[in-house]
C-alpha cells in the first residue's frame, strides 16, 4: 500500500504481494544434515520443532527421513511451544518414555538444542559422545562451546545480498527477487557414529 520495495529476510512465505525475499536454503540444508545423521547410523532420531522456525527445515529432515525408510518420523517430531527449559524438560520425559534409547536430536534452532542440553544436564543424562545433536544457525556461544553440529546460514551473507539486491529493486520495482545463499554443515565431527 505505500509502494516501497519490500525485501523479506530469511523469510520468503511473505504475502503473496511481496513475493521478494534473500534466504538460506532451509529445506537444502535440513536434507544434507539428515543424510549426515542417517550414514553415521542413526535410525532413532528425534525431532525439535517451534513455530518460529522454517518450516523448510523440518521438511528436509523429513524427506532424508522418509528415503531412508524411517517411516514414523512425525510421531518423532516434538512441538515446543514456550522455549524454555522447564517445556525441554517435560519433553525430554516424554521423548524418553515413548523413544527409549534415542540417538539422535535434530532441531531447528540451535537455542533448541542449548536447552535440550541443559535438560540432559540437569535429568543426568550423558550425552556427549553418545547422542548427535544438531542445531540450526551456527549460533556463537552454543555451537563453538558445545558438541553438536549445526548449519551455518552465513547471515552476514544474506544481509550484503539483501542489501544490494533492494537497491536493485529501488531502481527497477518491475524485478522479482528470490535469492537463496549457500549453507554450510559445521562440526560434522560432533556426530557420534552407531555401529
Amino acid at each position: 500500500e505505500m509502494h516501497v520495495p519490500i525485501l523479506y529476510l530469511e523469510d520468503k512465505l511473505g504475502e503473496k504481494i511481496y513475493p521478494d525475499f534473500v534466504a538460506c536454503d532451509s529445506y537444502r540444508a535440513g536434507y544434507q544434515m539428515m543424510k549426515e545423521l542417517i550414514i553415521r547410523g542413526h535410525r532413532n532420531i528425534i525431532m525439535l520443532f517451534q513455530s518460529m522456525n522454517n518450516p523448510e527445515r523440518l521438511q528436509g529432515y523429513y524427506d532424508a527421513m522418509k528415503e531412508a525408510g524411517i517411516a514414523d518420523y512425525k510421531k518423532r517430531t516434538f512441538l515446543l511451544m514456550e522455549y524454555t527449559v522447564g517445556e525441554t524438560n517435560m519433553l525430554l520425559t516424554r521423548i524418553c518414555r515413548q523413544f527409549p534409547g534415542f540417538t539422535a536430536v535434530a532441531a531447528c534452532s540451535d537455542d533448541d538444542i542449548y536447552r535440550m542440553i541443559v535438560s540432559m544436564r540437569l535429568q543426568k543424562m550423558e550425552w556427549i559422545g553418545k547422542i548427535a545433536m544438531v542445531g540450526f544457525g551456527n549460533l556463537p556461544g552454543i555451537s563453538n562451546i558445545y558438541p553438536i553440529a549445526t548449519v551455518d546460514q552465513h547471515p552476514l551473507r544474506i544481509g550484503a545480498d539483501a542489501y544490494r539486491l533492494l537497491i536493485e529493486k529501488i531502481k527497477k520495482p518491475e524485478i522479482q527477487i528470490q535469492e537463496y545463499v549457500d549453507t554450510e554443515l559445521v562440526n560434522l565431527q560432533h556426530l557420534p557414529v552407531i555401529k
